[in-house]
């Protein structure tokens, strides 16, 4: 990859608009997404900005991970799922816990 490109994406957020100078097939500057599932897991890539109808678009900036790299990537979305159902079961508690004392 160049390092202008490299540059400019390490100044961005997945879900940020990236002026690349690649357009996808509207015309629009993509956007930066990142892949959490399947076969492509970890690898960033550029897609369509276009929310409603987002055209076919895809332009991979990572190659594909092989060996440990994919495990220890495939590992840490398993980890980052756990976390996420950890925080959401212990808000739901917390509330639970504070609307019981609000009524008592």
């Amino acid at each position: 990859m160049d390092l202008e490109l490299e540059r400019l994406l390490g100044e961005h957020r997945e879900g940020m608009v990236v002026r690349t100078g690649l357009r996808c097939h509207h015309g629009l500057y993509p956007i930066l997404c990142c892949n959490w599932s399947g076969s492509t897991v970890g690898r960033r890539f550029l897609s369509c900005s276009q929310v409603e109808q987002p055209c076919e678009f895809k332009y991979w900036i990572d190659q594909e991970f092989s060996g440990r790299a994919r495990r220890v990537i495939e590992d840490l979305v398993s980890l980052r799922q756990s976390m996420i159902e950890l925080f959401v079961n212990s808000s739901e508690q917390w509330d639970a816990m504070y609307a019981q004392r609000q009524g008592a």
